[in-house]
């Protein structure tokens, strides 16, 4: 009974041993990462989040942070890819900051719909973002400026279109009056050397005997 009681207090003491070890080992890693990230030192920050991601996946937390990292290096799939994996644990606390950095990620590629509309679900998350209500309306001015020079280049391109086909048009028709006038000249040349021959045979003075 009383080895028993030893094996299982033993085997106890080696699970949490075992747990906390491996706490430690996640916790290490976070906090090298935080410090690198802190440095800008993204790439080394992004292989302790990585490791973590791995060991841990279900930490949205190490997603979370794993995303950030790739953000910052301008590995925007690779972003998209965590940030959504962090959402699907349904973390309230962690879902407005996830939707505003989307938002970040959606802005610095120009795609300004889609960033207003993840600005839009942070605030929904958590209305009072001072910052996030920023960069929402900056998103939607950004958008209706963008539309506003599509049409123009779009109204330009027409408007180059037309004048193009205008100058083929002139061109075609200068060229048919220059074959119209080549074709006159041909008729008037052939016609005064048909006068020409005319004028001749009547002048011509007749010899011969007249009986």
């Amino acid at each position: 009974m009383k080895k028993t009681i030893l094996i299982m207090i033993l085997a106890f003491t080696f699970l949490s041993l075992n747990a906390r070890a491996m706490n430690f080992k996640k916790v290490y890693r976070n906090l090298k990462g935080n410090h690198d990230f802190k440095m800008n030192d993204y790439e080394n920050a992004q292989k302790s989040y990585e490791k973590n991601s791995v060991d841990y996946p279900n930490d949205e937390n190490l997603h979370y942070n794993l995303a950030n990292s790739f953000y910052k290096q301008n590995k925007y799939d690779e972003a998209m890819k965590e940030y959504n994996i962090a959402l699907q644990k349904n973390n309230k606390s962690l879902e407005h900051k996830i939707h505003h950095n989307i938002g970040n990620l959606f802005f610095e590629q120009e795609d300004y719909e889609n960033a207003i509309e993840s600005y839009k679900k942070s605030l929904i998350s958590k209305p009072n973002q001072e910052d996030t209500r920023k960069n929402y309306e900056l998103a939607k001015r950004l958008l209706l400026q963008q539309q506003e020079q599509q049409n123009q280049d779009q109204s330009d391109s027409e408007q180059s279109e037309d004048q193009q086909d205008q100058q083929e048009e002139e061109v075609d028709q200068s060229q048919e009056e220059k074959d119209a006038e080549s074709i006159l000249k041909a008729i008037e040349e052939k016609e005064q050397e048909h006068m020409k021959k005319k004028n001749q045979n009547k002048g011509k003075i007749k010899t011969g005997k007249y009986w």
